[in-house]
């Protein structure tokens, strides 16, 4: 905690592993101290285009149907993708099967291609496949539009009540860390983010940019391990 060390960390390592794993070498409470959220992105419900569907209430209508014969892609077991999907899962009592990827491009080729039905993806990776005409997203997980996809509503919108899931990412120290370093280090990266050529290029990365003090983001933390901590625990997922 000497003021030069910092990691850079998103929701999977801070919120939920926890529920995920049995015992970790850390406490993501005890052992940093969060300095800002960074960045978020949303996950996008992409779909075939060949599956012919055009909604959410029509992709639900074609996995009950059909219970265990759809599958999905995530970017891995316990990623954010695979848990956000498990989260529709669980609110709307669906069977469709998890099908883990090594990483984006391969999850969502295997959308486009219709090896699988469906998958949330961060945008980025969907975005070339759309404009080739081979998967069409139908809703982001945000409470809110994602503001370089406005046209595509949100699964609230979408008639899916209170669901939110989003992919989020922050700095923080070592616990112990002076306070007036930290709040320093905040106001410094709040600054820089704001300045609109970053801004510019988070979004050409199709990230929203984050912001706001220390003591938000460490709530924000907390909230996000409360929330999905009953998600998992549904599930029983274990990646032990």
């Amino acid at each position: 905690p000497d003021g030069y060390t910092y990691v850079m960390s998103f929701n999977g390592p801070l919120s939920n592993a926890p529920h995920l794993y049995s015992k970790l070498p850390y406490d993501p409470i005890k052992d940093l101290a969060p300095v800002i959220r960074l960045a978020g992105t949303p996950f996008v419900l992409g779909v075939p285009t060949s599956l012919g569907v055009n909604s959410v209430k029509e992709l639900l209508a074609l996995i009950r149907k059909q219970p265990g014969k759809l599958n999905y892609s995530s970017l891995g077991n316990g990623s954010g993708t695979h848990l956000t999907m498990e989260l529709l899962k669980t609110m709307e009592k669906l069977f469709i099967v998890h099908i883990p990827y090594a990483g984006g491009p391969a999850a969502a080729q295997a959308v486009a291609t219709g090896e699988v039905q469906a998958a949330f993806m961060p945008a980025a990776v969907f975005i070339p496949h759309v404009s080739a005409g081979r998967v069409k997203l139908l809703a982001v997980s945000t409470l809110e539009r994602f503001a370089l996809l406005p046209d595509v509503p949100t699964m609230i919108e979408a008639g899916i009540a209170k669901f939110d899931s989003d992919g989020w990412s922050g700095i923080l120290a070592p616990a112990g860390t002076p306070k007036d370093v930290i709040d320093r280090m905040n106001r410094e990266i709040n600054t820089i983010i704001a300045a609109p050529d970053v801004r510019e290029r988070f979004a050409k990365s199709q990230v929203r940019t984050g912001g706001g003090s220390a003591e938000q983001f460490a709530k924000h933390i907390a909230d996000e391990s409360g929330r999905w901590g009953p998600v998992i625990k549904y599930t029983g997922l274990r990646l032990d």
